[in-house]
């Protein structure tokens, strides 16, 4: 099972085809996906090859294991899940939530562990990230946004995913995928 969802992980991540460009009307024509990666490559420092739209994007309804939103259709409230693949980039977050936790930010360790133990960071812009350093990491993933709506149209918001490696990217999203495979096997 492992290696099936691994492929299907990778798959997902490398293609250059993508519903919401492709298909769904949202934007114009001549917006693509290759151009918003492209957008999103040069805004933070990456090649192209290391960005890649996730969810509900990739086919038109969501991906997700948890519960009622496995197979929903995208919809008006749907975000654009972001996949950075930069171990730079990681690395740079994950010192600079350090550096907050011995700082005294504490609640960060609260709030990151997950992922960091699964080599991501997952960065909001919910005004929670009062350390100089946090700020300015958010306002440059911020600057993605802007970038991407001056750039293709798309005002949808961002969610935003820094993963340490292809392997770590492909790892968490092999885990969802293999989830939705057990409970459908578990419902059929």
């Amino acid at each position: 099972m492992a290696a099936d969802v691994n492929q299907v992980a990778q798959h997902i991540l490398s293609r250059n085809e993508n519903w919401y460009f492709d298909q769904c009307g949202e934007i114009g024509g001549e917006t693509t996906y290759e151009l918003f990666r492209d957008v999103v490559a040069e805004h933070v420092g990456v090649q192209r090859e290391q960005v890649a739209l996730v969810g509900s994007t990739i086919y038109g309804f969501s991906m997700s294991p948890k519960g009622e939103k496995t197979f929903s259709a995208f919809h008006d409230e749907s975000d654009l899940d972001l996949v950075i693949v930069s171990e730079t980039l990681f690395r740079s977050v994950w010192n600079e939530l350090v550096e907050a936790y011995h700082r005294g930010y504490r609640w960060v360790m609260t709030r990151h562990a997950d992922e960091i133990f699964r080599k991501f960071a997952l960065l909001v812009n919910d005004g929670n990230y009062k350390t100089n350093v946090l700020r300015k990491r958010v306002k440059l993933l911020d600057g993605i946004s802007k970038q991407v709506y001056l750039r293709t149209g798309s005002s949808r918001p961002l969610k935003y995913r820094i993963y340490e490696s292809q392997e770590a990217a492909v790892a968490y999203h092999a885990s969802g995928l293999a989830k939705i495979k057990r409970k459908l096997e578990n419902d059929s």
